[in-house]
């Protein structure tokens, strides 16, 4: 068992709700719709990225301390979340894993 780290990317002025989502080794899902719904201007999109990307780094130091992901190649990967919501982290985690290889 080990942890993948993965982020909802915030809304500006809300954090509780996400427009997509980041995982560890950068792979970036964003809900096209719901940015356009919103208006966000690509400045916001920017700096909701790269708060979440710093999230994200801080959470590696402290929850992988510098241990790299296990070798997923030809293994049955089977990824849990804390609470979906929108479903965006989930997608994320599966396409980083999905690059890795799975047996399933």
């Amino acid at each position: 068992m080990d942890v993948m780290i993965v982020r909802k990317i915030q809304i500006p002025w809300n954090a509780e709700a996400g427009f997509g989502a980041i995982t560890w080794d950068g792979e970036t899902v964003l809900n096209k719709t719901l940015i356009r719904q919103l208006g966000l201007a690509k400045i916001e999109i920017d700096e909701s990225i790269s708060q979440t990307k710093k999230i994200i780094q801080e959470r590696l130091r402290k929850f992988r301390k510098g241990k790299p992901m296990p070798d997923m190649k030809d293994k049955v990967v089977i990824i849990v979340d804390d609470g979906v919501a929108s479903g965006f982290t989930m997608l994320a985690a599966a396409r980083s894993a999905r690059k890795r290889k799975p047996r399933r």
